[in-house]
C-alpha cells in the first residue's frame, strides 16, 4: 500500500509519508484514512493543479483518504498537530520543504 500512496502523490513537490510509531500497515490503527496537508502554493501554485490527479490515483487504489488543504502560512503545524491528536496515524505532507517542515513541527508538539 506504501508504495500505492507514493505513486499517487509522487507528483506533488515534495511528500513526505510519516506513519506514527508503532503502526503497522494492515492492522487495525492503520484502517484510519490517510491524512494528506496540501499546500496548494508550493512549487509555484503547481501543487493545486496536481490535486485531482492524486485523488483520482488514490480512489482507484482504493485507499481512504481525507485531504485538508493549507490556506495560510504555518496552517500545517496545526494540522498536523490536531491530525495526531484525532487518531489519525498515517499522515502525508504534500507540499515543497516548508509543508514538510511544518508537518513534523506539529508531529513533534504531538508526541510531546
Amino acid at each position: 500500500m506504501l508504495g500505492t500512496i507514493l505513486d499517487c502523490l509522487v507528483s506533488v513537490n515534495r511528500v513526505l509519508f510519516c506513519p506514527i510509531e508503532g503502526v503497522k500497515m494492515g492492522t487495525e490503527a492503520s484502517k484510519k484514512p490517510l491524512y494528506i496537508i496540501l499546500n496548494p502554493n508550493a512549487s509555484k501554485g503547481k501543487a493545486a493543479t496536481k490535486r485531482q490527479e492524486v485523488e483520482d490515483c488514490l480512489k482507484k487504489s482504493g485507499v481512504a483518504y481525507e485531504i485538508a488543504e493549507t490556506t495560510k502560512a504555518f496552517e500545517s503545524i496545526e494540522l498536523s498537530y490536531n491530525a495526531t491528536k484525532n487518531g489519525y496515524k498515517r499522515i502525508v505532507a504534500a507540499g515543497g520543504d516548508g509543508t514538510v517542515n511544518e508537518v513534523v513541527k506539529g508531529l513533534t508538539r504531538a508526541s510531546n
